[in-house]
């Protein structure tokens, strides 16, 4: 009606018949909630989450595709539902529709080299049966900047400790050569 999408989710509600036994089949269906939420309040819940504490951006952000690799929510709606991750040749997309979890260091949506983590939602979230998948875009100079940082300091301490190698040997090799 609204031209908006939306999504509904309807989940039964049951008792079990065994309490010993957790399976559907030892189940009995006494009723089913339904809720219907716009599709713009999913984004906002996906958008508001802040990585280590900083507010999504195009260079750190998550991203909730569907079981084909299609983009449902994330910093770009013009990306909803008319974009797959898959069919531009992201490996961490194709990872996290078949179920994988990891992250890789790959171009992400916008052609920017970035870490991305990637995850399905677990048999244990009621949205397992969707087969929903999230990515988490890095900036990798972010996330390695304390590395870099190391890497920087470990080079400053070669230096110094080259020159004071060759200040040793000088002094050393003056005095035997006397």
């Amino acid at each position: 009606i609204s031209g908006k999408h939306s999504m509904a989710i309807f989940h039964p509600i049951s008792e079990m018949k065994d309490k010993h036994k957790w399976h559907l089949e030892h189940e009995e269906i006494s009723g089913v909630i339904a809720v219907v939420l716009k599709w713009s309040r999913i984004n906002k819940i996906i958008t508001s989450t802040r990585i280590e504490g900083k507010i999504n951006d195009l260079d750190n952000h998550v991203i909730l595709i569907d079981n084909k690799g299609l983009v449902m929510a994330g910093p770009d709606p013009k990306m909803f539902f008319k974009t797959n991750l898959v069919d531009l040749g992201m490996q961490s997309a194709a990872k996290a529709v078949k179920k994988e979890e990891g992250y890789i260091v790959e171009n992400n949506q916008y052609g920017k080299e970035s870490l991305i983590s990637y995850t399905s939602f677990g048999k244990d979230s009621i949205f397992s049966h969707l087969g929903w998948s999230a990515l988490v875009v890095r900036d990798p100079k972010f996330v390695f900047a304390s590395v870099e940082d190391i890497n920087e300091i470990m080079l400053f301490a070669f230096a110094i400790i080259v020159v004071a190698l060759i200040a040793v040997s000088v002094i050393f090799s003056g005095r035997l050569s006397r």
